[in-house]
């Protein structure tokens, strides 16, 4: 990114920063993405302890099976 002269808008705080930044603003922007990835990080957390909570309870997730036991019952009584 240094090498185009890409810059970063964070709009709601309200920083910029570009590739001739200070040291102390690589710094802050370092920080930043550290953050956002520890965020990232624990949503994903827990979105995965929610289907892994609801399979403890019994809940089945997919699509339901098209052959039933009864079906294959009665398909074989006919054979």
């Amino acid at each position: 990114m240094n090498k185009k002269a890409v810059s970063v808008h964070f709009q709601k705080e309200g920083l910029t920063f570009t590739s001739t930044d200070n040291p102390m603003n690589k710094l802050m922007l370092q920080m930043m993405s550290a953050f956002a990835d520890f965020e990232r990080n624990l949503i994903q957390e827990s979105q995965a302890e929610g289907p892994a909570n609801a399979k403890k309870c019994g809940v089945k997730f997919g699509k339901a099976a098209k052959i039933t036991p009864d079906l294959i019952r009665s398909k074989r009584k006919k054979i």
